[in-house]
């Protein structure tokens, strides 16, 4: 199983096993985002959803299949009011980081593709805290670099 590292603005990262066999599709998509090295996310917060924020790169410069709150790409999607901290969804162009317990009754838009591994959770969940204190006490783009984590 392939690992995703996730580096947080402080420093702080987290390395996240690819749901490779639950959602081959999905994992091989996020594969092609990093082909060409770490990217970097631009992340907000919902305000009434939870421990839960997205993380956008570049735009695509051409149309990529996305699903929607109505319509999910992939295998098995999940309610957001669903996932389990440390869950990470890919929706077919961005990332949705799950971090506490959630609030909404709705679709994601992709399934869980990555979870973050045991051991850097709490590093993890900080981190993800972070990300709320960066964009709505500080006033800062909070940023996430993703990357494959080679062995």
């Amino acid at each position: 199983m392939s690992k995703l590292r996730f580096t947080f603005a402080d420093g702080t990262y987290a390395l996240g096993s690819v749901l490779e066999k639950e959602e081959p599709e999905c994992s091989a998509k996020v594969y092609e985002l990093l082909a060409n090295g770490p990217v970097r996310l631009a992340c907000y917060n919902t305000v009434s959803t939870g421990g839960f924020f997205a993380g956008f790169p570049r735009p695509p410069k051409e149309p990529v299949l996305a699903g929607t709150q109505v319509e999910g790409i992939g295998n098995h999607n999940k309610k957001i009011y669903d996932l389990e901290p440390g869950e990470i969804c890919w929706t077919g162009w961005n990332f949705w980081f799950s971090y506490m317990p959630n609030t909404e009754p709705v679709g994601i838009g992709g399934p869980v593709t990555v979870v973050i591994d045991p051991e850097y959770m709490d590093a993890y969940i900080k981190a993800c805290n972070k990300v709320w204190d960066n964009q709505y006490r500080e006033h800062v783009l909070p940023v996430v670099v993703v990357e494959k984590e080679d062995k």
